[in-house]
């Protein structure tokens, strides 16, 4: 099976325990607005366009220059998300067997929205299983029950992010269906699934005090006690003039650990075990 890959990075830390290796893979069904990663939104290869990096050797800049990719003398237009195949992507991943062994790290297949290759996912997830490495998976529930359901038997840990939890504002802001994302999740927790609720905290978005409620609420009625806050940054900002579109939270500053205190805070008051970043 062949599927659409953007990135594999490693040496993570952060997102499933130990020393990792992240596949991420290209496509997701929503928009938020502080993605990371707006390389992934699309299903398909991406063209990037780095200014820094041009000699202006065709064109004033790369934006109008019309070279092709392999045409670029300095890789000024780089093409983003690659074809590979389950035995490419593991053969990557096993290059680090020593240091998962050592750290209790493993794989970690995000995106984009992993469940928007759920398939190809799960040969990953199944073949990593097979050679005993730990595996990991970040949704955000957007997807389908089939993939879900499927890809829980093969995954160790699912990261699951929780955000904006008003239904309207959801569809509005991140074409989410928070219906889905919910029901997906809560039939993961009956089905013992190990998963790690996560709230993204952006200013503005998932910071209020009514969605603080409505995360807390939710967890307490799926019988589900922990809750991981990840802290708004920009290290994606530079990506969206590469990829020539909007990025509308540029004027916002980043989250320190120590301005989550009080929601931390909140969240142990009310009987949750959390922490600020993930583990």
């Amino acid at each position: 099976m062949i599927g659409t890959v953007f990135n594999i990075q490693r040496y993570s830390l952060h997102d499933g325990g130990g020393i990792r290796t992240m596949v991420f893979l290209k496509g997701c069904p929503l928009r938020c607005p502080w993605c990371s990663n707006p390389e992934s939104l699309e299903f398909g290869q991406t063209l990037l366009r780095k200014s820094e990096l041009c000699i202006k050797c065709q064109a004033k800049d790369v934006y109008a220059c019309e070279a092709d990719v392999g045409q670029c003398p300095t890789n000024a237009i780089q093409k983003i998300g690659k074809p590979m195949s389950v035995d490419q992507v593991m053969e990557a991943v096993e290059r680090d067997r020593l240091f998962y062994e050592a750290s209790g790290g493993g794989v970690t297949i995000s995106g984009g929205e992993p469940l928007s290759q759920w398939r190809f996912a799960l040969e990953v997830a199944q073949s990593a299983q097979r050679s005993n490495i730990h595996v990991a998976m970040e949704t955000s529930g957007m997807g389908s029950w089939e993939g879900l359901e499927a890809l829980r038997k093969h995954v160790d840990i699912l990261l699951f992010d929780l955000k904006i939890m008003h239904h309207a504002k959801a569809k509005e802001i991140l074409n989410a269906d928070n219906k889905l994302i919910q029901s997906n999740f809560k039939k993961l927790v009956d089905l013992g699934v190990n998963v790690v609720p996560r709230l993204p905290i952006i200013p503005g978005h998932t910071d209020t005090q009514d969605n603080i409620e409505s995360v807390a609420d939710f967890l307490k009625s799926c019988g589900v006690n922990r809750v991981d806050l990840l802290p708004f940054h920009q290290y994606g900002s530079g990506k969206y003039e590469q990829l020539q579109l909007e990025y509308k939270l540029k004027d916002m500053p980043q989250v320190q650990g120590r301005d989550l205190e009080h929601i931390r805070d909140f969240f142990r008051d009310a009987g949750f075990r959390t922490c600020i970043g993930g583990e």
